[in-house]
């Protein structure tokens, strides 16, 4: 399954939902550090 994030700071859903084979399609974020760790 893909899901989309927004508002996605630091993205633990991705952590969470990773084993369970869910995909990120896109992340939205507009504060620097949290955009770092998207990259």
């Amino acid at each position: 399954m893909k899901y989309a994030s927004v508002c996605s700071g630091v993205e633990a859903a991705s952590l969470a939902w990773g084993p369970l084979g869910w995909e990120p399609a896109w992340f939205s974020e507009i504060e620097p550090f949290p955009c770092a760790v998207l990259k």
